[in-house]
């Protein structure tokens, strides 16, 4: 609530034109507020009234705006998935939102976009190449990106039933990093398929 609060009384003050990454970031941290309380509803519902603004503003062509932006996308989205596994128009969308992080020219940026699309993939088709999730593992870890190598082991564990590195050493990793709620955390890098995993 006292987040929220924060949030709120700072949406007059960026509402300025002038100040397009304030408004931006505003954006993005009420999204990832809803997303990270569980409320995928409200991170929807945001996402979709401000998109276009955002398209507008020039900043997804900016490559690190783009992968904060697309990325809020994806994870509410993955999050929607999981009440309706068998929503096209979601899948579509999501697939959009990876298209467009490939098309970003940064390395590391494109390792984002296969791990989502390696858990699309697992999440939708049931399909898992082990070999391309060791890759994306290492490339993301390699790539300053040890937040999202996690995320995708911990998917890769509940897909899997991957033992090489178990479910409680991640937790505890993330917690020995400071992550009260590692599963919470999740919905902020590679939203899980189960609340709770």
């Amino acid at each position: 609530p006292r987040a929220e609060q924060a949030i709120e009384s700072s949406r007059d003050f960026v509402q300025s034109e002038v100040l397009v990454q304030p408004t931006f970031y505003h954006w993005l941290t009420q999204v990832n507020v809803a997303l990270y309380q569980g409320n995928v509803e409200l991170a929807q519902s945001t996402i979709q009234e401000q998109w276009k603004w955002i398209a507008q503003s020039g900043l997804l062509g900016l490559g690190f705006f783009s992968l904060m932006a697309h990325s809020a996308r994806i994870n509410a989205n993955l999050l929607r998935l999981r009440n309706r596994q068998e929503d096209r128009w979601i899948v579509t969308e999501i697939q959009q939102d990876i298209a467009q992080l490939r098309q970003l020219p940064y390395r590391s940026f494109h390792w984002v976009a296969s791990a989502y699309q390696l858990i699309v993939d697992a999440r939708i088709n049931g399909s898992m190449d082990r070999s391309q999730w060791q890759a994306a593992k290492i490339a993301l870890g390699r790539s300053g990106l040890s937040l999202y190598a996690q995320a995708l082991q911990w998917h890769e564990s509940l897909y899997a039933g991957a033992n090489d590195l178990p479910l409680e050493n991640i937790i505890d990793s993330l917690r020995q990093q400071g992550c009260a709620e590692p599963s919470r955390l999740m919905s902020l890098i590679l939203p899980l398929p189960v609340t709770n995993a």
